[in-house]
């Protein structure tokens, strides 16, 4: 006996989840961090660290709530999480 597939209705149906989320608060968070490490001041790099620690947190989350619901086959959570991922990093080098 097969396993049925769970029908999407639509593309947002992708798209619009909860591991995608927070995949598109990780990069929201990029400039954020940015800007306090530019800011220079022991404060800033303090809370640049929390925000940085929040993200890193965040990618967890989402990968594993994404392997949980079945989601990690959606080519946008793929390509979206593989972004954030990334490019989150690069960008403080």
């Amino acid at each position: 006996m097969e396993e049925a597939t769970p029908k999407r209705t639509s593309i947002r149906d992708d798209a619009i989840n909860l591991p995608n989320l927070l995949t598109m608060l990780r990069i929201a968070l990029i400039p954020g961090v940015l800007f306090l490490l530019w800011e220079g001041t022991p404060k800033s790099n303090f809370w640049a660290a929390i925000l940085y620690i929040g993200t890193a947190l965040t990618d967890l989350i989402d990968g594993y709530l994404a392997r949980k619901w079945g989601q990690i086959n959606v080519a946008m959570t793929n390509s979206l999480s593989a972004s954030g991922s990334r490019n989150f990093p690069s960008t403080l080098i």
